[in-house]
């Protein structure tokens, strides 16, 4: 919820879409979701996941482990 959020996703860097898998049974609007969170912050980056199949945790794992190396590495953190 962005837009009822703002405050959130201002500062946040990621969103994280999870059980991306259940998105049929559903009425939620990724693209309207991730509109909604760029007019707040232009520079949020969007993730789907889901641990039953594909897109899977892969690339979150993978945005987690780029987080962890800029901390760790001077000048390289947002």
């Amino acid at each position: 919820k962005p837009l009822k959020y703002p405050g959130i996703f201002r500062r946040a860097r990621l969103m994280l879409i999870h059980k991306v898998d259940l998105l049929p049974h559903t009425r939620f609007d990724v693209a309207a979701a991730a509109a909604d969170a760029r007019r707040v912050n232009p520079d949020i980056e969007l993730l789907e996941t889901s641990c039953l199949g594909e897109p899977g945790l892969g690339a979150w794992l993978a945005w987690l482990e780029t987080r962890i190396r800029e901390k760790r590495e001077p000048g390289t953190s947002r």
